[in-house]
């Protein structure tokens, strides 16, 4: 798994870099441009490495490489700050980087929202991502305003886009095409909503070892029928009192193999028995001995060709009884270390499985006190469950927090919704098409939605305030943002590890949509004059 975590971050990152580098060459065509985004970059970087590794003293893996989308959202304030300043000498271009700094500043308010919400989600692994993303958003935004224009004048940067694309502005050809577009997403919703399969196994996020796990079946099925991670545990204050459960348990469970419920179990009886279980059958053994079998007895064994002269004849049992001590003692104690546990709170037993049916064991053990059935991959489903429904509840409170903050900022609730209509319009429609695709969703779907949608606000946020003044070149920012935030979560979805798939999946296509929606959605209003701005 670490050597499979190690090459994901390298074909990740690689790949990310790669494809950021060619589409900032194919718009711009500035080696010079292309050097000061590096160094950017590179800085934003190692600024949230350091954080993260100030604060949790580790980096792990899945950070690193879902962390290399960072390259694909930091960038997007660089750009901004490229293409705005651009054509600007000297204090021309620290004048452009004040001009746009309230929408940056805002839009990468509410893309930090989307990271820090990942923190609550209570996924242990997710907690760091966001602590590494959110600082770097914070890095590059601070650069972004202090050190880019500074960086820009030193080298001499200058920057045309090359391939014009305000051509997509005319999409948003009036309120009819609007209103027949969110038609058509509603619809999508719809029809595949009814269809949306959520899955709570969190196996399926496990990385894929199919050599492995092959390797793992065939052992298991040479070795027993253990099903892994379920079974029985047996617990009470005393030995005594543990055997006495574990062979009514065990009785149960006789029950269940002769009506084809189970296929086989590894109990303790007959290594081990209580003393109440030991005094009956002496006392059994006792009253059933007599003349008759003592005479079958020899019967038998010459039958089979043994002389019945050389085993001892059977004797009455004698009241010693056999000590659960005097077992753990004996070479037995190697086939039952695995099934004891005794410590200050007690002792428990364990009841090893194979292969069953869960809810008919549960209904058995119902009557036994002190027995209870363990499941570790139905534990492991409850968790994702409860993990999905809070990432449900983070997605719904990201959007509330977002659209307050939105609101606070224009003091408008009618333009807090539009900011938040091109992302909302999007989240709904990668919900319709994995609906009408029939793939299940996880939480890590929902958590890609989250994100997917504060970086979406970006743009809406950039489009309605157009601080530059030219609609045309702040379209031409965030569509250049968009294709290379895309670029590197699509990127993900090389990796080997499935959790990364999840995010490919839904931000890229979320990105996309939401920069098409940007202009459909928002207008063709010049720029916006924002209630904070002065006159």
């Amino acid at each position: 798994i670490r050597e499979q975590v190690r090459q994901d971050i390298t074909r990740i990152s690689c790949l990310s870099i790669s494809i950021v580098i060619v589409l900032f060459w194919l718009l711009f065509r500035s080696l010079r441009a292309l050097l000061c985004i590096s160094v950017l970059l590179l800085a934003t970087a190692c600024i949230a490495a350091l954080v993260t590794q100030w604060l949790y003293g580790y980096l792990h893996g899945l950070t690193l490489a879902l962390g290399s989308t960072l390259i694909g959202v930091c960038i997007d304030y660089f750009i901004h700050g490229l293409v705005h300043a651009g054509d600007s000498r000297g204090s021309g271009r620290s004048q452009a980087m004040r001009r746009i700094w309230p929408a940056l500043l805002l839009g990468g308010a509410t893309t930090v929202i989307g990271y820090t919400a990942l923190s609550f989600s209570g996924f242990p692994g997710l907690q760091q991502v966001a602590v590494f993303t959110g600082s770097g958003i914070v890095a590059a935004l601070l650069i972004t305003r202090y050190l880019l224009p500074g960086l820009m004048e030193l080298l001499q940067v200058r920057v045309q886009a090359r391939i014009k694309l305000s051509w997509l502005l005319t999409t948003a050809a009036g309120t009819r095409s609007r209103y027949l577009v969110i038609a058509a997403i509603a619809g999508c919703l719809l029809a595949g909503g009814n269809r949306l399969h959520w899955t709570d196994d969190l196996e399926t996020l496990a990385p894929s070892l199919q050599q492995l796990a092959k390797t793992d079946r065939l052992i298991r099925t040479r070795l027993s029928g253990i099903e892994p991670g379920r079974f029985i545990l047996v617990s009470a204050d005393n030995m005594e009192t543990v055997l006495q459960t574990a062979e009514a348990v065990q009785r149960q469970l006789q029950d269940l193999q002769r009506h084809g419920q189970l296929d086989a179990y590894h109990a303790l009886f007959p290594w081990m028995a209580s003393r109440q279980l030991q005094t009956r059958h002496l006392q059994a053994w006792n009253k059933a001995l007599n003349p008759a079998v003592r005479e079958q007895w020899k019967t038998t064994l010459t039958e089979h060709g043994l002389k019945a002269a050389a085993f001892p004849p059977l004797e009455s049992a004698r009241g010693t009884l056999l000590d659960p001590d005097q077992v753990m003692a004996s070479p037995a104690a190697t086939l039952l270390s695995t099934q004891w546990l005794q410590d200050t709170s007690g002792v428990t037993a364990v009841i090893w499985l194979g292969r069953h049916e869960p809810q008919a064991l549960r209904d058995a053990l119902q009557t036994i006190a002190g027995a209870r059935y363990y499941s570790q991959k139905d534990q492991l489903r409850q968790l994702a469950r409860d993990y999905r429904h809070k990432a449900s509840t983070l997605l719904l409170s990201g959007l509330a927090l977002i659209l307050a903050l939105l609101s606070v900022r224009y003091r408008s609730l009618a333009d807090a919704l539009r900011v938040l209509a091109p992302a909302t319009l999007s989240l709904m429609l990668v919900l319709g098409l994995w609906g009408l695709s029939g793939a299940a969703m996880g939480m890590l779907h929902l958590v890609g939605l989250l994100l997917a949608a504060a970086v979406c606000v970006d743009y809406g946020v950039f489009f309605l305030e157009n601080r530059g003044g030219d609609r045309a070149r702040t379209f031409q920012a965030i569509t250049v943002s968009a294709f290379t935030t895309a670029a590197a979560f699509a990127s993900l979805g090389v990796a080997e590890n499935p959790a990364l798939h999840a995010l490919a999946w839904t931000v890229a296509p979320g990105v996309l949509a939401g920069l098409l929606l940007c202009p459909l959605m928002l207008g063709h209003t010049g720029k916006r004059r924002c209630p904070c701005t002065p006159s």
